[in-house]
């Protein structure tokens, strides 16, 4: 899901890409925190009335 590429520097530096299958995981991860907030929006005003 992460790629690390070790760049062989003086100092140390490394990077990190998310994979296509990251992407694909944080999309679906994007989809759900959007649900719950919509989820918790209409709870509140469930509770209002």
């Amino acid at each position: 899901m992460i790629t690390r590429h070790d760049d062989h520097q003086v100092p140390p530096s490394v990077t990190y890409h998310l994979t296509s299958l990251g992407k694909d995981l944080a999309m679906t991860m994007n989809q759900l925190f959007d649900w719950g907030q919509e989820l918790y929006s209409k709870k509140e005003k469930m509770v209002e009335h």
